[in-house]
Parts: C-alpha cells; structure tokens; sequence
C-alpha cells in the first residue's frame, strides 16, 4: 500500500499527505515558524549560559579538568531546560503558542543535520590506520551492549519495548542525540513518551554519572598515576555501584508494594 511504499522510498508519491504543521501566529504580526525557531534559540543561548556558570563553579572547586566533559553534555542540558520551558509555559497558561507539528519539522531538521554532520565528522585516515582495534572493540560492545540493553528493558518496561531498545541501543552505542535520531525512525512524530523518557533518563544518568566522571581522573591528578590511585578508585566504584543497586531494590520493593497486580 500507499504507506508501506513510502517507508520504503522515503517518499510519499500518492494522496491524501498528512498536514505537517499548523499556524498559532497571525502571519502578519510574526510567522509561526519564525517564533519556533527563536525559541530554540533563546533555549540555547539559555544552556550556554548555565553550562558557563557551571563551569565556573567546577574551575573554583579546582575540578578544571572537568570542563570540556561538561560541555560536551550540553546536549542533555539543552533537551532539560526545553522539558521544563514547555512545563512554565503550561503553568503560565500560554502553551497554546505552540504547535507540535512545527516541533516536530524542527526535530526531524535538526536530526537530519545532526547525522549528516556525525558522518562528515569522521576522520577516514584515523578510522583506516585502527581499523583492527575499531572493529573488534564495536563488535565485541556491540554485542554487549545489545544483550545487556534488551534484558534490561524486559525488566523495566511493559510498553513500546522495541522503541525503546533500539533508541537506548543507540544512544549506549553513541549520543543520546543518536537514540534520538533512530527513534524518530521508529516514530516519525514522536507520538510516544519514549523520546521523552530518554531524555529524561539522559538527564539522571547525568547527574548520578557526574561522580564517576570526577573519580576516573583521580589517578592521575591525585597520585600522579601510581597503583594506590588506581585501586583507590576502583573501591569508590564499587561502593558507588553498591549504593545504586540498593537504590534500584529500594525503588523496585516501593513500586510492588504500590502497585502489587
């Protein structure tokens, strides 16, 4: 049929097309694609400065070397401060600006760049000169990855299992902007919550991550790179993993005795 044709294709050749977007602007005053587009970039410019300002903090805690990993998250940042703009705007009453087609045509523009610009951004003569490593290390945590990823959502989730995998699977494998480059594959218009959750979850591993991201560079900025450092830090790992474990069991025991069906 029509629509089994365009997945194949990746072009709609036949009638009835889906409307893509909707106008909540008077054309004359200002376009309702125009508002959209500078209010991604006012949420932006607002990551840029809570990213700065939190730099700043980590340089006067003397964590310098830090900085280019949190820069390097601004991604996340900017997905957290997008949620919570679109939450004020319910609570002040003035969502109704928004459309979620527009949204949408910018999440499928700004994913098409983002992949595009991913593969141009790869070195080919670096990739050719560690081939070998390149591709036993991807085979081997690919394989990993998939089996670790698939029981764990066997295990968490009830609902959109497939989405889920595949979009976790990706961004585990690269960025969490890559999990949702391929969800917008399996959900063309992000109808689910499951872009959402993982942007949500993103922002959690973020936060429970941040700790571990300081203790891997203490070997070598703590005890210049000595064997004490090393076996120090492997002990903070597994009392932080033993600590997030009993979290998980705490969580799961409340979750049962809440919802024991």
């Amino acid at each position: 049929d029509a629509s089994s044709e365009g997945v194949r294709t990746g072009i709609l050749t036949k009638e009835p097309k889906e409307v893509g977007s909707r106008l909540t602007f008077f054309s004359g005053s200002i376009d309702t694609l125009t508002f959209h587009v500078a209010l991604v970039g006012g949420i932006y410019l607002l990551t840029y400065v809570v990213t700065s300002g939190l730099s700043e903090l980590l340089i006067m805690a003397g964590q310098e070397q830090e900085v280019p990993i949190l820069w390097s998250f601004n991604f996340v940042t900017a997905n957290l401060l997008a949620l919570l703009t679109r939450k004020v705007m319910g609570w002040r009453g003035i969502d109704f600006v928004l459309d979620q087609g527009t949204i949408n045509r910018l999440t499928g523009l700004f994913a098409d760049l983002l992949v595009a610009s991913a593969i141009m951004a790869i070195s080919l003569s670096i990739a050719w000169e560690y081939m070998g490593p390149i591709i036993v290390m991807c085979t081997l945590g690919a394989i990993i990855t998939y089996y670790a990823i698939r029981e764990s959502i066997k295990r968490v989730f009830t609902d959109k299992t497939f989405e889920r995998t595949v979009g976790l699977y990706a961004e585990q494998t690269g960025t969490i902007s890559s999990g949702l480059a391929i969800i917008r594959v399996t959900d063309p218009e992000l109808v689910s919550r499951v872009a959402q959750d993982q942007v949500l979850g993103s922002g959690v591993a973020l936060a429970m991550g941040f700790p571990l991201l300081i203790l891997i560079n203490m070997p070598l900025v703590r005890y210049e790179g000595s064997a004490t450092g090393y076996v120090m830090v492997a002990g903070l790992m597994v009392i932080y993993l033993l600590l997030l474990l009993g979290s998980w069991w705490l969580y799961n025991r409340r979750t049962t005795a809440t919802n024991p069906g």
